[in-house]
């Protein structure tokens, strides 16, 4: 009702007020194609080029400088392996931790991203409540709650001189958050809460008025320095700033306080630059940790977005293209469930000297009902008593409901072999694995950008933690020379290292359902190429790894439990006769 008042003012409210759930049908059917699972996360490094046949191209002949550069290299790989391994298991570790689970936050940014076109995740640090030890985590928001540089036209924000989230919080955390003694920003509330609306109700009756508890906020993360060019400012302490903090800054601020909350007067008036350098860093979301993500060219959000729109830094929404035709279908629906309501009840015509019997007759319960006719009337029973009839509700709008719907689904690629049906019998397998293809063309392209938003989130918590958790409360996971494995090797590391030597890989297909018809059917049609070698390779030389391997595929692939029991232990040949 609410978009008939926006957009058709002029038209009433229908009588029935129905709605297609087509928004949900997307979600429900293309969501679980995209992300079935969290996905094993690993930490791969960058492979150098082979540093030994460098040193031989540029005429290194000694002995013993090709010795001692190719054990260099094979150290580096050591290290890099050892280093790799403990940022793969800490990435497991913080996703069993995740409040929730990660699985909650990626649906749901998956969901906004295919009903809005865009869905938001904020790689953040929070606090252990058992440990009281750092985390990390991404976590979903609205894409409300996201504004974007307004002058920005390129879809991959590269034009983008700020971005900012907005939050309403209570007042009293809004302090606590940002060091302030409490009662500092009473009465600079700009929202009433649940728990306040009832308490404001029974205080207005006793005379008595109420601030409002809640503060609506906004953090800036700005590469176009601190604002000094906006008029209206102090222009002094505005190019002092800007001098100081340079072109990246943060900032947090609000409408009923003259200050940036992440910058009190008394830290200006009395702090020396660094502290007020160190104020305005970037940083996670909500006032967190130091993550100056700018140095990588990133922000401190992740977007997933499917359809790019050129000259927009908005992308198109899924349900966008459809939404024409969703909107006809409910406005036809709507008018035909109103006409058949409308034509519900029989009109009957009756000549007045029998009115006072017919209507006896109709609400009466005998069965049948007798209605006497005088027999000295010339009237015939169609004189006497007859149906109004009325215009027929016309076929081809529910014709039309169907074409409209048809519509919508080849606009938002909702294709009837995703419900499992289809309106023509396939001669041939061919034919339905053509179909089945090209309607998975869609969700594919967009399990691939769910793959890339779940790879860079991913790759953010890992630099947080490499920050932020300390090898102290990892060595229950690490062990002792874990631990210190870990504050030397990724710890002491700086973050432009961070950047460009540390990223995630995330196989594609471990996010999507397990399509197990499909792995029996590969495994089979492998099974007479495969096994043979296979057995020949253990017999020959006892190791019976790949035969085990073979196995646990086919098990999983029949969802069998304790896949172990069948493995075969070293193959031994069998001794002469």
């Amino acid at each position: 009702d609410s978009f008939r008042k926006e957009f058709y003012p002029g038209v009433g409210q229908p009588q029935f007020m129905v709605s297609l759930n087509k928004a949900f049908e997307l979600v429900a059917v293309i969501g679980p194609s995209l992300y079935w699972q969290n996905p094993s996360r690993e930490v791969h490094s960058p492979d150098i080029p082979d540093q030994l046949q460098m040193a031989q191209m540029f005429g290194v002949t000694e002995e013993d400088m090709l010795q001692q550069i190719q054990q260099q290299q094979q150290q580096e790989k050591q290290t890099k392996e050892i280093r790799n391994s403990l940022a793969t298991l800490v990435l497991e570790y913080i996703s069993r931790e995740h409040p929730g689970g990660p699985k909650v936050d990626n649906e749901l940014a998956i969901q906004d991203g295919l009903v809005t076109g865009r869905g938001c995740c904020w790689t953040e640090t929070y606090t252990d409540r058992a440990s009281n030890a750092p985390m990390t985590g991404s976590f979903y928001d609205p894409v409300d709650n996201l504004l974007i540089d307004p002058d920005a036209k390129d879809p991959a924000w590269r034009d983008v001189k700020w971005i900012a989230r907005r939050h309403v919080e209570p007042v009293w955390e809004v302090e606590r958050r940002f060091g302030y003694p409490p009662g500092y920003l009473k009465g600079k509330g700009t929202h009433i809460s649940a728990e306040y609306v009832a308490k404001l109700q029974v205080e207005a009756g006793k005379g008595n008025s109420m601030y409002q508890d809640q503060i609506e906020w906004y953090e800036i993360w700005s590469i176009g320095g601190i604002g000094a060019r906006v008029t209206g400012i102090n222009d002094q302490l505005g190019q002092a700033l800007d001098q100081l903090t340079g072109d990246y800054c943060y900032l947090a601020v609000t409408r009923n306080v003259m200050h940036p909350l992440n910058l009190p007067p008394v830290l200006v008036s009395q702090g020396g630059p660094e502290h007020i350098l160190e104020a305005l860093k970037w940083r996670t979301a909500r006032f967190g940790s130091v993550f100056e993500l700018w140095k990588d060219r990133k922000w401190p959000v992740e977007c997933v977005d499917f359809y790019p729109v050129v000259g927009s830094c908005w992308p198109m929404a899924v349900l966008g293209p459809g939404i024409g035709s969703l909107l006809a279908m409910n406005i036809l629906l709507v008018s035909h469930l109103t006409m058949s309501w409308d034509r519900r009840r029989d009109i009957i015509a009756v000549n007045g000297a029998y009115a006072e019997e017919v209507e006896a007759a109709i609400k009466g319960e005998n069965n049948p009902a007798v209605i006497k006719i005088n027999s000295a009337s010339q009237m015939s029973i169609t004189d006497i008593v007859g149906f109004v009839q009325r215009p027929e509700v016309q076929g081809n709008l529910l014709e039309w409901i169907q074409y409209l719907d048809n519509q919508f689904q080849m606009a938002t690629g909702l294709d009837d072999i995703h419900y499992g049906i289809s309106q023509k019998q396939a001669r041939v397998t061919s034919d339905v694995q053509a179909k089945t293809a090209a309607a998975n063309v869609r969700p594919d392209k967009m399990a691939t950008d769910v793959h890339k938003f779940v790879v860079n989130c991913g790759t953010k918590e890992l630099w947080l933690a490499a920050q932020y958790m300390k090898g102290e409360q990892l060595r229950s996971l690490l062990g002792d020379w874990g631990a210190m494995a870990w504050d030397s090797m990724l710890g002491a590391m700086p973050f432009e290292d961070l950047c460009r030597e540390m990223s995630i890989w995330i196989e594609a297909i471990d996010m999507r359902r397990p399509n197990r018809e499909k792995d029996m059917a590969d495994l089979e049609r492998l099974m007479p190429y495969y096994m043979p070698a296979v057995t020949k390779y253990s017999e020959m030389t006892g190791d019976e790894k790949p035969f085990n391997a073979l196995v646990h595929k086919f098990t999983t692939a029949m969802q069998m439990k304790d896949p172990e029991d069948l493995f075969m232990g070293p193959w031994h040949p069998a001794p002469d006769p």
